[in-house]
């Protein structure tokens, strides 16, 4: 299987907000390549094993239609037995975190 679908892997960052808190911004993108799947109750991407992508990362994804990133945030990561391929299990983030 060729994975011709560039993403932008961001590392999320902590940043303090001045009062306290902190809020997360992006670090600087790290381009991978992979296949995007949409099944009936969750979406996932398939990438090479050896990418460096963790839980927790965003993957940020061009949509077609506009000029604007859809952002998702990997919840699992599931080597695929066998294979040289590593399963994400993502999901869409209703709020974009900007980058830094």
């Amino acid at each position: 299987m060729a994975f011709h679908q560039p993403f932008k892997r961001y590392q999320p960052l902590k940043a303090g907000d001045g009062e306290g808190g902190h809020t997360e911004t992006l670090g600087s993108a790290l381009t991978v390549f992979g296949s995007i799947q949409v099944h009936q109750n969750k979406t996932s991407v398939l990438i090479d094993k050896y990418d460096d992508v963790k839980v927790g990362d965003i993957i940020a994804v061009a949509e077609e239609a506009s000029a604007s990133e859809a952002q998702y945030r990997v919840t699992d990561s599931e080597l695929m037995s066998g294979t040289a391929w590593r399963r994400l299990s993502i999901e869409r983030m209703a709020r974009p975190i900007q980058p830094a």
